[in-house]
């Protein structure tokens, strides 16, 4: 972590406008970008999180949510749109650099 960024965290100053960054700089790589994509699946990112079947386990579904919720906040932090999330859930990374967050590099 650079110190421009750990001065910025401890000052208090754009906190949301660092994690955001930081966020790009782990998930943007290939490497990051297939852990996302594991991510999509383990954390039921689009799949509903009560079984179909049978009785209903609350524990399980609350550990699903969990999980959900896990991701949708990742999801918010990188600024995916719809196409790049459908994209990630049919095991494509996305083309949009998010290691800068710059969509026009």
């Amino acid at each position: 972590m650079s110190l421009e960024n750990e001065e910025r965290k401890e000052s208090g100053l754009d906190k949301v406008a660092v994690y955001q960054r930081d966020f790009r700089l782990t998930f943007g790589t290939p490497w990051g970008q297939n852990v996302l994509m594991h991510l999509a699946g383990f954390c039921c990112a689009v799949e509903s999180t009560v079984n179909g079947s049978g009785p209903v386990d609350a524990n399980h579904v609350l550990i699903r949510e969990g999980r959900r919720q896990a991701f949708m906040f990742i999801q918010k932090a990188l600024s995916l749109t719809p196409d790049e999330m459908v994209g990630l859930f049919a095991g494509r990374q996305t083309r949009r650099r998010l290691e800068t967050g710059d969509e026009n590099d």
